[in-house]
């Protein structure tokens, strides 16, 4: 039988065995240099004006948990400026549905698109909640 004493001498052991000779020779990194599916088609994806006006009028504001677990981030973005109540804003739109509007170059609004009528703008959309 075990005592405490012999217990954790016999896990120092057990451990000191299982670290031992252990390092790394060579670190391997693959150099993958074909694009994947996605980064082909943000390539190609594109919105014209007349599709960033029909996102603003289609959007909605989203809360940060909203955009966090909701929406897709992808690698595509388009940035541009748009004007609101004589305002001149940049709108940073991601493909996977989602903006965010600046004024003077500070945060100033999430906004999210979900379900059928945002659809043929974006790569991915969330699902309707």
């Amino acid at each position: 039988m075990f005592t405490e004493i012999n217990y954790f001498f016999y896990l120092i052991i057990l451990i000191a065995i299982s670290c031992d000779n252990r390092k790394v020779n060579e670190l391997q990194r693959s150099n993958n240099s074909e694009k994947s599916a996605i980064e082909h088609k943000c390539e190609a994806w594109n919105l014209t004006d007349e599709k960033i006006n029909y996102f603003m009028q289609h959007s909605k504001p989203i809360s940060g948990h909203e955009w966090h677990y909701i929406y897709y981030t992808l690698p595509c973005e388009i940035s541009t400026t748009i004007t609101r109540n004589d305002s001149i804003f940049r709108i940073d739109i991601n493909a996977g549905g989602w903006a965010f509007l600046f004024f003077n170059d500070d945060f100033y609004e999430r906004r999210g698109c979900v379900g059928v009528c945002c659809e043929e703008l974006f790569l991915i959309m969330p699902e309707s909640h």
